[in-house]
């Protein structure tokens, strides 16, 4: 599976809200297939709203993180695109912010693959889609329909991203009851 990644989903290894893998609202980004964004390998440090570090591993739902906000949902996930990002270790299809535009890892020029070898890797998501890591912007768990979204529509993405999720909601149940 290069450069995709496998979902842990049994229940001691995902976590999710009542409303699903999306916010409290019910928005929900986890049935819109294709590949996920990936996230980090245990250990990374996340910086969190008042300004302390937390593994991600131990990132829990209802936490703060700084620009992120709450967090909404957890898990983790098997990959085999694992990337150096400045230090950070991160699967390659993550969405990094560089040189002031969104990009994927895997992609960037500071981006550098460790092989294809299977890491697990943890996720979240939070209401405001962000991750602050050693003062290096990331978005935090986002669907690859998500991913292009953000790269054809920049910033602007942040402020609508619940209506794209309720789009594809929306057009998964049309499928399924087609």
């Amino acid at each position: 599976m290069a450069g995709e990644w496998k979902a842990i989903f049994a229940l001691s290894t995902f976590t999710q809200t009542a409303a699903g893998f999306g916010d409290a609202q019910g928005s929900s980004s986890s049935g819109s297939g294709g590949s996920g964004g990936g996230c980090f390998i245990a250990g990374t440090m996340i910086t969190m709203a008042d300004g302390s570090f937390k593994a991600v591993e131990t990132v829990d739902i209802g936490d703060e993180v700084a620009v992120g906000g709450k967090v909404f949902a957890t898990g983790k996930f098997l990959i085999d695109n694992l990337y150096e990002y400045k230090g950070v270790q991160v699967s390659g299809t993550h969405m990094v912010k560089e040189d002031g535009k969104w990009t994927r890892v895997e992609n960037s020029k500071h981006g550098v693959s460790l092989g294809d070898d299977d890491a697990i890797v943890y996720v979240f998501g939070n209401e405001n889609r962000r991750i602050i890591i050693e003062g290096i912007e990331f978005t935090d768990y986002f669907e690859l329909s998500e991913q292009q979204e953000l790269a054809n529509h920049g910033e602007q993405f942040f402020s609508n991203w619940q209506d794209h999720d309720r789009q594809i909601h929306d057009k998964n149940v049309n499928i399924l009851n087609a």
